[in-house]
This record gives structure tokens, sequence and C-alpha cells, in this order.
């Protein structure tokens, strides 16, 4: 995530997207794959990315308050 670095620099930021899951003692725990997602939430990550991408991208600058080049 570079939610951490865009806040340090005073870049109003959000970290959002599919946990997975990297500790051990959890089901179906398997440490040799390493760190894994269930598709469902990958899909639902998805979902809500293009949600937000289509409503950004329907929006005038003055709209989503930003300065003109």
């Amino acid at each position: 995530s570079d939610a951490a670095h865009l806040v340090a620099y005073g870049v109003p930021s959000v970290n959002y997207g599919p946990s997975g899951r990297t500790i051990s003692g959890k089901v179906n725990w398997d440490p040799l794959i390493g760190e894994h997602t269930n598709i469902a939430d990958i899909v639902g990550t998805a979902r809500t990315f293009t949600a937000i991408m289509l409503d950004v991208a329907s929006k005038s600058r003055a709209e989503l308050k930003l300065k003109t080049l």
C-alpha cells in the first residue's frame, strides 16, 4: 500500500482492498503458498474500484474541485 507514504507527504489517501491471509493458525493456511486472498474478495474489490473510476471519469474537473492545468 502506498497510502502511508502519500499521507506522510500530505496527500489524502485511503487504504482499501482485499486482505490476504498471512498469519498461521487460520483455516486452510499453508505457509508454503504464502499470502492468499479469497477470489470473491478480489472480485468485490475490482467492482468497487470500477465504480469509483466510472464515477470520477464522468465528472468535470470543476465538479471534482480540481485545479485546471
